[in-house]
């Protein structure tokens, strides 16, 4: 499959941003539980839906519902365990404007969501099949803990690696973009941030300031090898296709793939939305810009 990034695909990455080296692998079957809502859901042909796992600036963890033909994205707020009702702004419950009620065949499995806007005609959307799987691979003696995404069309499949921004963030901080990827067809694989999570390691970033004991490397060259290592880790699956593995960064997530391009000519696909830093030495200073 040729990585293609049409107009109608930047477009709708655009209006979603609303809110602001040896690779080991460990894998096993990504469990139902609370999870079993996530994901995308087709309305009709062209219309897809997606619900993905939030983590928010107060440590909340939310649910999120994206259209990813108008660009809305919007929390979801739960009426009852299977309900939820989303209001007229991203955090904001009412009035509510649309019920979602997630539907479930006999043996339990979410098969679809159904879609009530208020004073409007309900409408049904199907879920979409995707293979998902818990992943550690390592940068060094740091183990970073992941998930990775895999529609269940034909592969071997594109791939992209979402990076995060400063602060301890998680696999669940990068709200629809993941399902977002997913349903123009590409794998996706996000980790917890080193030293947080379920992840190793000790994190240096622009958040945490001056260290007691910092790490003995140049800020943020032991992220840009974690994204390197992410890299080598997609290119030895079977699944993915390894001459088409690409990078998602925003702030400083937009500074590892930066320079890991530069050194190493690494990414197929590089999209970066903002910020950059500037090296120097164990001390992180930042410099915000538009790229």
């Amino acid at each position: 499959m040729s990585v293609r990034l049409n107009l109608s695909i930047i477009v709708a990455a655009v209006l979603l941003l609303v809110f602001g080296l040896v690779a080991v692998a460990e894998c096993s079957p990504r469990g139902n539980g609370d999870d079993a809502y996530y994901g995308n859901y087709r309305a009709t042909d062209g219309h897809m839906i997606g619900v993905d796992q939030f983590i928010n600036d107060a440590g909340d963890r939310v649910a999120l519902i994206s259209d990813y033909q108008s660009g809305i994205v919007r929390q979801l707020f739960p009426i009852s365990d299977f309900e939820f009702v989303m209001g007229p702004g991203f955090a904001v419950q009412s009035p509510a404007e649309l019920t979602v009620r997630f539907v479930r065949d006999g043996r339990g499995k979410v098969t679809g969501v159904s879609l009530q806007p208020t004073g409007g005609q309900e409408n049904f959307a199907e879920r979409v099949p995707l293979a998902q799987q818990e992943v550690v691979f390592a940068n060094g003696q740091v183990r970073l803990a992941g998930t990775l995404m895999i529609p269940a069309t034909k592969g071997p499949h594109p791939a992209i690696i979402l990076l995060h921004g400063s602060g301890p963030l998680t696999r669940y901080s990068f709200g629809p973009y993941p399902h977002f990827f997913t349903s123009v067809g590409f794998a996706v694989l996000i980790f917890d941030k080193r030293g947080t999570g379920a992840s190793t390691g000790t994190r240096l970033d622009a958040s945490t300031g001056d260290l007691k004991s910092p790490p003995a490397t140049y800020y943020p060259d032991d992220l840009v090898n974690d994204a390197l290592a992410a890299f080598r880790f997609l290119q030895g699956l079977k699944e993915i296709n390894s001459r088409e593995v690409g990078v998602w960064g925003s702030s400083e997530g937009g500074c590892s793939p930066h320079r890991s391009q530069r050194t190493a000519r690494t990414w197929r696909l590089l999209s970066i939305l903002r910020a950059l830093w500037v090296r120097s030495g164990r001390r992180s200073s930042i410099k915000r810009a538009r790229v």
